[in-house]
């Protein structure tokens, strides 16, 4: 058994976080399948509370043996005061592997490639400016809610939603959402 564990370099449960967040139906329906890829490669997530803010800091942590999608290994959000507003790591995406972005290449008379914008989990960490409380009026901006549902719901339930005992059991489901 010590010889096993020796040979496996990998710590933890492999794939966890990505299991767990397509567990979570709010999450799964923010992942597209071009970026499982990249979150297979998420080995932790952590929640920081700011210090003399009212807000918080997600830090997604990846392996970077194994990620070749972007050069960081951590991806950070951070969210100031109540929807305030929110700073997030820009992403120096490896070559070609842009997961916001759809590039084709196009050969008319000279090779040209086109980006274009596509729904993406990593757009997450675009930052936002300062939000406007009356233009909302009461709505949640979208990346708040989701950073609000990782840290209060998602983390500290993550066992739980790997294991899909709140995925497969409605009542507890909404109990966490």
């Amino acid at each position: 058994m010590k010889k096993f564990l020796k040979q496996t370099k990998q710590k933890g449960v492999p794939d966890f976080w990505i299991v767990a967040m397509m567990h979570h139906f709010i999450l799964a329906d923010v992942i597209k399948l071009h970026d499982v890829k990249a979150l297979e490669c998420l080995i932790d997530i952590k929640c920081c509370k700011l210090d003399n803010l009212n807000g918080f800091e997600l830090d997604f942590i990846f392996d970077p043996e194994r990620n070749l999608h972007f050069k960081k290994p951590v991806l950070t959000k951070t969210f100031y005061g109540e929807m305030e507003r929110t700073i997030g790591t820009e992403i120096k995406w490896c070559t070609l592997l842009d997961e916001c972005c759809l590039t084709r290449e196009y050969n008319i008379r000279r090779k040209v490639l086109k980006s274009k914008k596509r729904e993406s989990f990593f757009n997450l960490f675009n930052s936002t400016p300062r939000i406007d409380k009356p233009l909302y009026e009461g709505a949640i901006p979208r990346d708040y809610a989701i950073g609000l549902i990782i840290r209060d719901k998602f983390i500290p339930h993550a066992i739980s939603w790997y294991n899909g005992d709140e995925y497969e059991d409605g009542k507890n489901v909404l109990k966490f959402i």
